[in-house]
């Protein structure tokens, strides 16, 4: 029995997009294309049920959490691992012998500072990160979002495929004339003038609109008069103050409209009549924006990090997020240039739809189904070894894997050196297993450790584990010519228990049980 999870369609905040219509759409793919593939979509009864999970044609095969309960099953698809919905339970209770998760990006991992601004949020995502590495396989969006797993969680490439993405059969050119749209467009917002620049945009940080107002604000005044900067997102009554505060310090204020909530109808409308869409996000999983965008016969220009290239590969539409002069000169181009304009009106289609998407993944459950079952469990004890490596002090890398040597030796281990930096550099360097410290809840969470251990007298690795000891169980280990303790040392001690010497840890880890008990 194939399970495929599809609560993220019942998310009542974002249900009509984002994570909601990417796991909707490629059900409905799937169900089209392969009718006897996924045995049960599930959705959790513990969250309000969505209407529009009746409109994906799953013919039948919609089940409950609670229907499912306790079943076996052969493989499981989570699509949305990071998901809180503030009611009812996330996992789907079930047995599952294959996992295969979905990963659209990891923005809260890259930006740290900004989406996990607490102890609290970073143990949290942390934690679920174990899924994925846990997982027989993910699928991603975009090879941006594959190359990120495979780079930042250090997982073998073998296992993470990138399946893509596509748009709504409603996202086509137009049928009808510009006036007809313009018609239907002033009775969502009134002060819409044809010629418009569309940023389909929110006020997240990542999305840059300061960006696209400052680039705005350094067209030719007459340049501004003929063509409106379009906000179209839902913003918040603060939040549309202090925008609008801003709009108003660069000068533009009268210039810029903002629509609020629009209907998937209505934002095909803008796509269709605007000028020229700005899409100047610093990060994007995908960018489907932009695709939506691109496939209503709009002209679009866009930053070229992360996954946008993928969507718009036309050269000339791209620019750098964090400079606004590039984002000023490629908008001026794009609404000035004849040669600029043929060019983004002629710029190739990627190629993504929904259909290559679910054919994709289609391949991937039959591969992972089709892998020859594992013993559960590890035939040796694994150990997690936090520990200082160095390219340029031997001594210290000497003495670090000299206790992994020995560790591995008498307690018939395997050992992972976890490092506070360079991970990559490190097992190339030395050739050993070695991986970045902030990934060590992630594992321990997928159960892939039976002792973890911390060994204290280097203050890059004491601040690294400070951050992950309430979440990390672990045994916390000195060198014998460590006398001083650092007040990170000392904060380690106070919240995992007192420190053994280094030499003595592999006599006591040999006689724990193999589970680490």
């Amino acid at each position: 029995m194939i399970v495929f999870d599809i609560q993220a369609v019942q998310s009542i905040e974002h249900g009509e997009r984002g994570i909601a219509r990417y796991t909707g759409e490629l059900a409905r793919a799937l169900q089209a294309r392969h009718p006897h593939l996924v045995d049960v979509f599930a959705y959790n009864d513990a969250m309000p049920y969505a209407a529009r999970l009746d409109a994906l044609g799953l013919e039948g095969k919609l089940q409950s959490f609670s229907e499912l309960r306790g079943q076996r099953v052969d493989l499981l698809h989570v699509n949305s691992p990071f998901e809180q919905p503030s009611i009812g339970e996330l996992a789907v209770p079930v047995i599952a012998e294959r996992t295969v998760v979905t990963c659209y990006d990891l923005i809260p991992y890259l930006f740290s500072d900004i989406y996990l601004p607490n102890a609290g949020a970073k143990a949290w995502y942390q934690s679920r990160l174990g899924m994925l590495v846990s997982s027989d396989a993910i699928v991603t969006d975009s090879q941006s979002a594959a190359d990120d797993v495979i780079r930042m969680l250090s997982v073998d490439a073998c296992v993470v495929t990138s399946i893509g993405a596509g748009t709504a059969e409603q996202f086509a050119p137009p049928t009808d004339t510009l006036a007809d749209r313009m018609v239907e467009l002033n009775k969502v917002v009134p002060t819409l003038l044809p010629g418009f620049i569309m940023v389909p945009a929110g006020p997240e940080w990542r999305k840059n609109l300061n960006g696209a107002v400052d680039a705005y604000s350094r067209l030719e005044p007459e340049l501004r008069q003929r063509h409106q900067l379009l906000i179209a997102s839902k913003i918040a009554e603060g939040q549309r103050v202090t925008f609008f505060d801003y709009c108003q310090a660069r000068g533009v204020a009268d210039d810029v409209v903002v629509t609020g909530f629009v209907s998937d109808a209505d934002l095909v409308r803008l796509y269709q009549s605007a000028e020229l869409v700005l899409f100047p996000s610093k990060y994007e999983g995908f960018g489907l924006p932009v695709l939506e965008a691109r496939r209503c016969g709009a002209r679009v220009i866009t930053s070229n990090v992360s996954s946008l290239p993928e969507v718009m590969p036309e050269p000339v539409a791209l620019f750098n997020p964090y400079d606004i002069d590039d984002i000023a000169a490629k908008l001026r181009a794009a609404l000035t240039e004849s040669d600029v304009i043929a060019l983004l009106d002629t710029a190739a289609d990627p190629g993504f739809t929904w259909e290559r998407a679910a054919d994709t993944l289609a391949d991937v459950y039959a591969e992972v189904i089709g892998r020859p079952s594992l013993p559960r469990g590890h035939p040796r004890r694994q150990i997690a070894l936090a520990a200082p490596l160095s390219v340029y002090e031997l001594e210290l890398a000497t003495r670090t894997l000299a206790l992994a040597a020995q560790l591995e030796s008498e307690t018939e281990s395997d050992v992972t050196i976890f490092v506070p930096n360079d991970a990559s550099r490190f097992a190339e360097e030395w050739g050993r297993n070695v991986q970045n410290v902030r990934m060590l809840p992630a594992h321990q969470a997928a159960g892939e450790y039976d002792v973890v251990l911390c060994v204290l007298g280097d203050k890059a690795i004491e601040k690294a584990f400070t951050a992950i000891a309430r979440i990390v169980p672990a045994q916390l280990a000195v060198w014998p010519d460590d006398v001083k303790q650092s007040k990170q040392a000392r904060t380690l001690v106070a919240v995992l228990g007192p420190a053994v010497e280094a030499g003595q840890l592999a006599a006591a880890i040999a006689r724990r049980a193999p589970n680490g008990g």
